[in-house]
Order: C-alpha cells, then structure tokens, then sequence
C-alpha cells in the first residue's frame, strides 16, 4: 500500500536536521548572502525586540542580533525539537535571545511586547487556517504601530509554472498551492495592517512583505 505521507515525513525528518545545509545546496552555496540582503532590507534598528516565529536553527536570528545590539533582542519560536536544539547551539552564548518550543498557530504568552515579528518561509507550511491563527498572534505580539516581516515565496496570481510547481511537489507540502495563490495583504488588511510594502527577491519567486500594525483587530 502507498502511503504519501511517509515520504512527506522523511523530507520533514531531513529538513529538521539538515535545514542550513539543504538551502545552502538549494542556493547553490549563496544562501547566507540571500538571508543577509533580506535581513538588511528589513531594517531592524538598535534596541528593537524582535518575535521570530517559525524560527528554525537560529541562523537568521544570528543576523537580526547583529542590526538590534545588546538593547535588542530576539525570541524564537518553533514546534520542532530538533530546530530548537540547533537554535539554542547558535545563540545561547547571547544575554538578549531564547527560544520557546511550541506551535506558532496555539496561544502563545506574548502581548503587545515586540517591535516587530518576523515569519521567515514558514508561512506556506501551514494549512490556511492554522496559517490565520499564527497570523493572530503575531498581531497580539506586537505593539502598536510594530511590524510584521514576512519572507517566504512571493504570490503566483497568473498561475504557477511548471517548474516551480514541481520544486514545491517535491519538498513542500501540498497546502503551499493555496498559500502561494492567496492576497496576504487583504488578509492581513482585516487584522488590522496596513501601510504595506514589498521587495521582490530570487528572480521574484520570494517575497519580503512589511506591514504595520495599525488597529487591533
């Protein structure tokens, strides 16, 4: 009998151990370069908190702690054990970062505390209504007028080409359609963001959007 989750396991299981060096393969050895021009065109200012959910091995939040000094800081959040034991081997040595293990889509202890809040290719991993709960909270998170970052693959209205179709059957899982077909910005609109900006990345295939917290919802 076929089972097509075993295989979806398997590529979880290795991309939990493996995340920093599967995307380094998949950018060709230009991955640290990517995250730095993304992190850069975030604009994360000294003494800004920062809320990483989704915040896989530590690797970008290494970059964040650089722009937000010792008056800064970040705090990760992440399902996966294994993320987070490689997290917590990145920055435990730094005063100002922790990391909680828990799913970024249920409560979560944060109210109003953090300048901005980051989603970092996590977005697509969940199915749509989970995806709206983490989006909750992340509105919950920030203080107002704070920020939500989002990186993660850009929006394919005219449809997805074949090649990028093949990419995401291969090593995503198959809510990224729907993730990757939906206006983030109206979605985000009816939680309370606005004054939204964007920057294309990776050909236009990634997206960094920005949005402000401008009411609560």
């Amino acid at each position: 009998m076929h089972h097509p989750d075993i295989g979806r396991r398997l590529v979880d299981a290795l991309m939990d151990r493996y995340y920093d060096f599967l995307l380094d393969v998949v950018f060709l050895g230009r991955y640290g370069l990517f995250l730095r021009r993304a992190v850069k065109l975030m604009e994360f200012r000294p003494g800004d908190w920062v809320l990483d959910m989704g915040s896989g091995t530590g690797r970008i939040a290494l970059l964040v702690l650089e722009q937000v000094g010792l008056k800064g800081g970040i705090i990760g959040v992440d399902a996966s054990p294994a993320m987070v034991a490689q997290f917590r081997r990145k920055c435990d040595r730094f005063p100002n970062t922790s990391v909680l293990l828990a799913r970024i889509d249920r409560p979560l202890p944060y109210r109003g505390e953090f300048d901005k809040v980051l989603f970092s290719f996590v977005l697509h991993e969940l199915p749509r209504e989970p995806r709206d709960r983490a989006l909750d909270n992340a509105s919950l998170a920030l203080k107002e007028n704070g920020e939500l970052l989002v990186l993660d693959y850009n929006t394919f209205s005219n449809g997805v080409p074949w090649g990028i179709k093949l990419f995401f059957r291969l090593i995503e899982p198959p809510h990224i359609l729907d993730f990757v077909k939906q206006d983030l910005k109206e979605a985000l609109s009816r939680k309370g963001f606005g004054d939204f900006m964007e920057y294309h990345l990776v050909r236009g295939y990634v997206r960094l959007l920005k949005a402000r917290k401008v009411w609560s919802s």
